[in-house]
């Protein structure tokens, strides 16, 4: 899906009666806007960098974005860089292929923590970006999200056996990946 560029919507979401409004866009189009609230926190940041200094991602990573601003101002957003075009994405485990879709970032501003915001983010970004992502993809498709991104990834309601925490390489992938998911399914 391709966001439309820069279009806030109005929400229902207002846990302390502020306004808030929500926006889904290309990451390369807001890159600037969202290092802002991102104070060089490295996982965040070097993403967003690379882009406000190239323009795009390599190698036909995208990136979709659901922004949350309170009163206008930018409050929390999550973003993906989506691995769903590239071939050199795909993990093979006893003769059967995971696609590696992408990974999630995830950044709220200290001002709104305690509101349920993020819960709110992540289940916008699930309904938006995650859950067509997934639909697309074939069975054995998965995303990445690290630190401060998984708690509200996974009380958004999206698969954990369709999520991966932990960084990985083809050597390390049976372990990090599969063995996350077989401890998953049987808890």
């Amino acid at each position: 899906m391709k966001p439309n560029k820069n279009i806030a919507v109005e929400t229902s979401f207002s846990p302390d009666g502020a306004s808030y409004s929500v926006v889904h866009a290309n990451t390369q189009d807001v890159a600037a806007e969202l290092s802002k609230l991102t104070s060089n926190n490295g996982l965040v940041w070097y993403p967003l960098e690379y882009l406000i200094n190239h323009g795009e991602y390599s190698n036909g990573t995208v990136g979709e974005v659901v922004m949350l601003y309170r009163n206008n101002k930018l409050v929390a957003y999550s973003f993906i860089e989506s691995y769903e075009h590239r071939d050199d994405k795909v993990f093979y485990h006893n003769d059967q292929g995971y696609k590696h879709l992408g990974h999630v970032h995830f950044l709220t501003d200290s001002s709104v923590r305690g509101l349920g915001v993020a819960s709110y983010v992540a289940r916008e970004l699930k309904n938006l970006i995650l859950d067509p992502l997934l639909s697309r993809n074939p069975e054995n498709s998965f995303i990445l999200a690290t630190g401060g991104a998984v708690p509200p990834v996974l009380k958004s309601g999206f698969p954990a056996n369709k999520l991966t925490t932990d960084y990985f390489q083809q050597s390390s992938f049976a372990e990090k990946v599969i063995g996350q998911w077989a401890i998953k399914d049987a808890a």
